[in-house]
């Protein structure tokens, strides 16, 4: 699977950032000079395209406490676009569908450096958590 940019449009190949038009443009060129070894660009191709036609832009301006604000801060660096998307990828998580329709129940935990939760995988537990939010790395004490 390619790595993806939503907010830019773009996707990751052979080390370059490029949009859907740059992918097809040297698909193409591949193409008219006879090399058919295209498949890896074709594929990074589709994969952007299913990505941004999945994606949606929220347009929304929350008014928030300067308490919030800076909790917020604390969470990520980087701009207030970055802090939003990642207080919202975190709050949502990585489920999909319906609470508790055919799913078992999650397992969280909170980071201790930004307090975020972390969904724990199910199965076997890991000794090593990678917080989304902040990339802090923790480790997890066995059952006794």
């Amino acid at each position: 699977m390619s790595e993806i940019n939503l907010d830019d449009g773009t996707v990751l190949v052979e080390s370059q950032w490029l949009t859907a038009g740059e992918v097809k443009q040297q698909i193409e060129e591949k193409m008219a000079s006879g090399d058919m070894k295209f498949a890896g660009l074709a594929k990074a191709l589709e994969e952007l395209n299913m990505a941004m036609e999945g994606a949606r832009t929220l347009e929304v301006q929350p008014v928030i406490t300067k308490a919030q604000y800076e909790k917020l801060r604390s969470l990520v660096d980087g701009d207030d676009r970055a802090c939003v998307k990642a207080a919202i990828t975190a709050f949502i998580g990585k489920g999909s569908g319906a609470p508790g329709v055919g799913r078992q129940k999650k397992a969280f935990i909170r980071c201790a450096k930004c307090r975020a939760r972390i969904e724990l995988p199910q199965g076997e537990r890991p000794t090593e958590i990678r917080c989304p939010v902040c990339n802090a790395v923790g480790r997890l004490k066995s059952r006794t």
